[in-house]
């Protein structure tokens, strides 16, 4: 963040207007400077209006609260001492406090902090304040509430009130406040100071992934861990175990056969004593037809008698071979259980090889596809080894890139603005030529109407306007009386005869005049005389008055040509200023131009180190958002695939060593 004006208004020990604006000289090339100055000039005002268009507080205004002061204004209206409107100059109806600064972003910013009273009146109630925020590079205001504002202020800065008045800007006195701050609060102030938080974030970031990578091993370990391996002695007694399964399968098939020959010849003694059952069944018949036939076959009943003693005979001894078959139907039954228990636990051994060779197969199965995975893996970062270093700095090389960016797009901002600025200085220059020429065009029509003006009044006034009037006045009488006179003398009969009797030489007995020109016509040409010289009269009377109203009438067009000739002045100075602030705003917008290709120039030489070589720019000139993408995807895939291979080298040594185990 760098300060570039402070401007304000009506602040306590500075009445009206001020501006420090460190753009220009000799501000602008002074690496050190001091504000100095008697008691009371207005030093630290200058720092508290910095501080109230920034955030709106200041540090002595923050320490009155301590004292919880309540100061009396006017209209008897009581406000706490630290009320930073208390900064309004005493007898002053408004004040402001205004700071240009460039952000972090690279983009120059104002901040604005106004109060002023009721309606605008010395003795109104304190209003409460306004802070505006403007994106000067924009042209345009941010909107918010005050604390949206406030927070977007301190995210553009980077710095917190606290800190800004701790390192920044130290109050008189407060020079300790620094070095008596905690540990924590003074590692993140010099942080934002030095712009080493990003350090802090990778670093933070680098500890996670080391937790998630362990935590993640850990469980593998586990995994392996919980993998139940045989000993030597366990498998030789399996094996022992299972020869003798094997051995005890061999009595049990030698059993079968004895049970299934024991159960054959069980089979043919049930057969025989059920045919001696027959055999029997149909002696008892043979016995009852001999009864009923007793005297028809005495020998025969005898011969039956005999055959059935041989029967039961054979009977009983059939008897002891069924009994002898029942035992060996219960040793066969011992046997079978036997042989079911021995099955079940061969059954049992052979599944558990089974799970072996199982797990020594998928073991080996891992472990091939571990190494193919880790050739893989060896050959894309051996393919992509030059860019290694690309992706180890990434942060750094996206600083980089960020500011060429940045410096980018403020060049190409400056240079539309310039071609703006140049359209509109040809505008301009059009608009002011045809306002020359109109005013060309009016003073030349002034000069012509002061001419006539002139003229026309120097003829008004070599007119005797009162004589005029006299004389016309006196002509009008006489030519009057002299009509009247002339109608009498006609009406006069005697007047002809005396005037055909008058003679040349001879006295007239009228008048007594010895020549007579009217002794034969009547005297008409002294009333025409008289009338052509009243009518020039009055000819010249309309004459005079025509030029008076038309002099009235050139008075109103001089004022009218003055008016428009002052207003096309004015147009043009009007003209020539926007001239002059086009030309002023082009010129800082060169130097805008020329600052920012130095940053592009240097922050792409930057890049360059990093790459190796320049080839690289023509990628990013053409989408730069692409490039970044393109970049950070490479860094994140490379360490994915760094922090898998080494994982997979891990992995190779435990299944090894499980392979090993699980083959013996």
């Amino acid at each position: 963040m760098k300060i570039l004006a402070i401007r304000g208004r009506n602040l306590a020990s500075l009445e009206g207007d001020f501006e420090i604006d460190f753009t220009v000289e000799p501000l602008l090339s002074a690496g050190i400077f001091a504000i100095s100055g008697p008691t009371g000039a207005g030093k630290s005002t200058l720092l508290d209006a910095m501080c109230l268009a920034l955030f709106a507080r200041t540090p002595r205004t923050d320490q009155a609260k301590e004292n919880n002061v309540k100061l009396q204004d006017v209209s008897n209206e009581q406000l706490s001492q630290s009320d930073p409107r208390f900064l309004l100059r005493r007898g002053t109806a408004s004040g402001f406090a205004e700071v240009d600064f460039m952000a972090l972003n690279g983009h120059r910013y104002r901040t604005r902090w106004s109060v002023a009273r009721a309606r605008d009146k010395e003795n109104g109630r304190l209003q409460n304040p306004r802070l505006a925020l403007y994106n000067l590079d924009k042209e345009e205001e941010e909107q918010g509430t005050r604390s949206d504002l406030q927070a977007r202020i301190i995210e553009l800065i980077g710095l917190t009130f606290e800190q800004f008045t701790r390192s920044v800007l130290l109050a008189q006195n407060d020079f300790s406040t620094f070095l008596k701050a905690e540990q924590g609060e003074k590692a993140s102030l010099l942080e934002k100071l030095t712009g080493t938080e990003l350090y802090s974030a990778i670093s933070r970031q680098i500890f996670e992934r080391n937790a998630r990578a362990k935590d993640a091993f850990d469980l593998i370990q586990s995994r392996i861990q919980g993998i139940e391996l045989l000993t030597d002695e366990e498998e030789n007694d399996l094996r022992t175990r299972l020869a003798q399964a094997e051995k005890e399968s061999q009595r049990i098939e030698k059993a079968k056969a004895e049970q299934q020959a024991l159960q054959e010849a069980v089979r043919s003694v049930e057969q025989q004593i059920s045919v001696r059952r027959r055999q029997q069944k149909e002696a008892a018949d043979k016995l009852v037809h001999a009864t009923e036939l007793l005297l028809v076959a005495r020998r025969e009943y005898e011969k039956g008698v005999e055959e059935q003693q041989q029967s039961e005979a054979r009977f009983k001894s059939l008897q002891q071979e069924i009994l002898q078959a029942r035992k060996l139907d219960i040793q066969l039954d011992t046997a079978i259980r036997d042989l079911s228990h021995s099955e079940q636990q061969l059954k049992n051994v052979t599944l558990r090889k089974e799970d072996a060779e199982k797990k020594y197969q998928a073991a080996v199965l891992r472990q091939k596809q571990g190494a193919e995975e880790m050739v893989r893996l060896a050959a894309w970062r051996e393919r992509y080894k030059k860019k290694e270093r690309i992706a180890e700095q990434l942060s750094v090389l996206l600083l980089h890139l960020d500011a060429a960016s940045v410096a980018r797009s403020g060049m190409e901002a400056a240079t539309r603005s310039i071609e703006t600025l140049r359209q509109e200085v040809v505008a301009l220059n059009k608009q002011l030529v045809a306002l020359q020429q109109a005013n060309a065009n009016k003073q030349q029509a002034l000069k012509r109407a002061e001419e006539d003006y002139r003229n026309l009044e120097e003829e008004l006034k070599a007119v005797d306007a009162p004589a005029l009037d006299k004389q016309i006045e006196k002509l009008r009488q006489e030519r009057e009386q002299l009509l009247i006179e002339q109608a009498r003398l006609e009406a006069s009969g005697n007047i002809k005869d005396l005037r055909g009797r008058l003679q040349e030489g001879q006295p007239c007995p009228v008048c007594g005049s010895t020549h007579h020109p009217f002794a034969h016509q009547a005297p008409v040409a002294p009333v025409s005389a008289l009338t052509l010289q009243l009518q020039a009269l009055s000819d010249k009377k309309e004459t005079y008055i025509a030029h008076t109203r038309h002099l009235a009438r050139l008075q109103q067009q001089l004022l009218q040509l003055h008016k428009e000739l002052a207003d096309s002045e004015a147009a043009c100075k009007e003209m020539i200023g926007k001239q002059q602030l086009a030309a002023s705003r082009q010129e800082r917008e060169e130097v805008t131009i020329k600052e920012q290709s130095d940053q592009l120039a240097q922050s792409l030489s930057a890049a360059d180190l990093l790459f190796g070589n320049s080839e690289w720019q023509k990628a990013w000139l053409q989408n730069p958002e692409a490039f970044r993408k393109t970049l950070t995807d490479f860094a994140r895939q490379w360490q994915e695939n760094t922090e898998k291979l080494h994982q997979l080298e891990r992995q190779e040594s435990a299944q090894k060593a499980e392979c090993e185990s699980l083959a013996s």
